[in-house]
This record gives C-alpha cells, structure tokens and sequence, in this order.
C-alpha cells in the first residue's frame, strides 16, 4: 500500500495538499475562485463555462435573437423566430456543441499509446494542432461574440 512507504516530509504535503483543497473550496464558493484555481485558470473558467452551458442548455426559457439568423430560421417582422420551439433546439443544440469543444479542451487528449508506430504519432499530433488550431481561431472567438447571450 502506498502510505505504508511515506516519510513524515510526505505525510505533511499530503495532509497540506489537503487543508489546501478544503481552504479552497470555502474561498471558490464564496469568491467563484480559489487562489488553488490560477494555477490554471484557462482550465478553471472552461470547466465552469462548460458546465454553465450543459445546465443552461437542459432547461432554457427563451433563446438569444442571433439564433435566427444564423441558423436560417424563418423570422417575423421583429427578428424573432417564427418557430419558437425549433429556435429553442438550436440554442441548445449550439450550448452543447460549444462545451463539447470546451469539454475537449479540458480532456486534453492525445491518441497516441506507447505501441504507436512513430507515423501514428506525427498522425495524430497533427491531428491534435489541426483541432486546437481550429479551437482557437474559430471556437473561442465566436464563443465570446455569444457569451454575452448566456443567460437565462
């Protein structure tokens, strides 16, 4: 068993390490954010994004007036969505593509296991940039064009 092996200088990081995750989610609940949480704050904000938008796509009490427009809807002289209920399914359809993309982000997953010929490796790192190049350049910033459509 693994604690059977440890030192004193072990046991008090683990015991620290631990004291540390309590004292942080106090703070995280009081302040949204624990200093424990910049460590990486990219990963912290994604993973509170991701979870915003599968919750907010489960039960979603209108939708934002983009929405339309850029799924070719049929609207009405306002703007809005002649077909409420087919406007409603396109936000949440968009909700969770986008903490999909979040969600893989945070996966951080490269296929590549030690029996991998050194071609499948070079494969699947260009892969890997490919979709986080088109992560950056494309998902990012049209979630941000949106983000201020997150509410409910």
């Amino acid at each position: 068993m693994f604690y059977r092996c440890m030192t004193l200088t072990d046991w008090y990081a683990e015991v620290r390490y631990l004291v540390l995750r309590v004292y942080s989610y106090f703070i995280r609940g009081y302040h949204g954010v624990a200093p424990m949480d910049t460590w990486a704050l990219d990963r912290h904000v994604f993973r509170v994004l991701a979870q915003g938008m599968r919750t907010l796509a489960k039960d979603p009490h209108g939708y934002p007036m983009w929405i339309p427009e850029e799924y070719n809807l049929e609207a009405d002289e306002n703007g809005a969505a002649a077909n409420t209920a087919a406007a409603i399914d396109c936000w949440k359809s968009w909700l969770n593509d986008q903490a999909e993309w979040l969600e893989w982000y945070l996966a951080d997953n490269l296929d590549i296991t030690p029996e991998s010929s050194e071609a499948e490796r070079i494969a699947a790192i260009n892969a890997y940039d490919k979709k986080y190049a088109a992560f950056k350049t494309v998902v990012l910033p049209h979630i941000m064009q949106h983000v201020d459509s997150m509410w409910d």
